[in-house]
């Protein structure tokens, strides 16, 4: 035993633990047999790793801004979108992917908000779908069809990286398109007579189903949708002012305006309003939005058969539309003295920056500024003050040839 210790030598080359097991005497090792990996892990580990690489580098393009909360109704519109851009990209043959989605967005293209709308939707879903089957992938059993998902991923990175460097000038050149010029509802009140808003309340005053909502939106300007969810209308005191409280759409956590109540004057709302608030206690109003949009067409169209907005060819009709309304309480509301934070919590908006793109600043010698009936108005949350450098981005978009700025 002793000569046996005298033959060691004084630092024995163990294998460390965890790599080897030793057999026999310290002279004898062999290397731990190892186990091939399951044939699933290796493509799924390297598709979650380009994802996850894709979504960060997708972020810092982005300037680090990450997927808001949408609405209900926001996501759905999204879904929507997207649904019916990913239905008509169809790679062929003699077509690529890049040329697949030029073709797909080259239906949207002339119309700068339609196309925008479309590439925010599409951009939305994208990133849900990478980041969905990112959470597939990382867990600790395979997933089912896990060479389709990998094969999915690799087709989303790729998609979201084309809709990044695809550009609306790039899709009008390909498709040989023209960019069509912006057409806002607020262009059209110039070509309104000044009375326009009474004679349409006038020609409603017969119909059991518009009459109401086509004064509120006269006086109150709601959203379309916001007259869908319902509107209510009471008098706290005897005589005393409408009370119209008009619940929020668009409304997420951080953003929206979950309800807005405008008190108007009295002698604004006609004779029926009146005296159905007089026999009840309250009002509520609700019109579903689409037949509200046909039947606001039909009546600018009757009213104004051969009222046109523009000139020679390119001259359309003037179609009065809810936010044709919104537009006008804009104007109004601006030439009457108020500040951008009122016309905002008036609007039902949140920041001050979004009521700049409703209504028109009246030009010297033009029509005579009309009196509002709103006489205060109160929101559920405080309404933000712009960012200077959100603000001037958004002011140049607005240019005729300004970049304009990603969702």
């Amino acid at each position: 035993m002793d000569t046996f210790e005298s033959m060691k030598p004084a630092s024995p080359a163990l294998p460390p633990a965890g790599y080897g097991i030793v057999t026999g005497t310290w002279l004898d090792t062999a290397p731990r047999p190892t186990q091939s990996p399951p044939a699933w892990l290796t493509p799924c580990a390297t598709a979650l790793a380009r994802a996850r690489e894709a979504l960060e580098r997708h972020d810092a393009a982005r300037g680090g801004t990450k997927d808001e909360a949408l609405s209900q109704a926001s996501v759905a519109t999204y879904r929507k979108k997207a649904r019916r851009l990913l239905t008509s990209i169809t790679v062929t043959a003699t077509m690529d992917l890049r040329g697949a989605l030029i073709k797909s967005l080259s239906r949207c293209a002339p119309s700068s908000n339609h196309y925008y709308a479309m590439v925010a939707a599409l951009r939305w879903a994208l990133r849900k779908n990478l980041t969905k089957d990112a959470q597939q992938l990382a867990g600790e059993q395979p997933p089912p069809q896990y060479e389709r998902l990998c094969e999915r991923v690799e087709f989303t990175i790729e998609l979201l990286q084309l809709v990044d460097s695809v550009s609306r000038r790039e899709v009008l050149e390909v498709s040989g398109q023209r960019p069509r010029p912006r057409r806002s509802k607020r262009h059209h009140l110039r070509y309104l007579p000044a009375n326009w808003k009474e004679r349409m309340v006038a020609a409603s005053a017969s119909s059991p189903t518009y009459a109401v909502a086509v004064e509120l939106l006269s006086l109150c300007a709601p959203r379309p949708a916001e007259l869908e969810e319902g509107i209510y209308l009471y008098v706290d005191a005897p005589g005393g002012d409408v009370v119209v409280l008009i619940p929020g759409v668009k409304v997420t956590d951080a953003y929206g305006q979950p309800w807005r109540e405008l008190r108007v004057k009295r002698h604004a709302f006609g004779p029926a309003v009146l005296a159905a608030l007089d026999d009840n206690a309250f009002m509520w109003i609700e019109v579903n939005r689409n037949s509200l949009r046909d039947y606001l067409r039909r009546l600018s169209k009757r009213l104004w058969p051969n009222l046109r907005a523009g000139r020679g060819s390119k001259a359309r009709p003037v179609v009065v539309s809810a936010y044709s309304f919104r537009h006008a309480l804009a104007e109004e509301l601006r030439d009457a003295g108020w500040d951008d934070h009122q016309i905002s919590m008036a609007m039902g908006h949140c920041a001050e920056e979004t009521q700049r793109q409703y209504g028109r600043r009246r030009r010297r010698g033009g029509r005579m500024p009309r009196a509002s009936a709103i006489t205060s108005v109160q929101t559920a949350r405080p309404v933000r003050q712009p960012n200077p450098d959100r603000l001037a981005t958004l002011l140049a978009s607005k240019r005729p040839n300004g970049p304009k700025p990603r969702p």
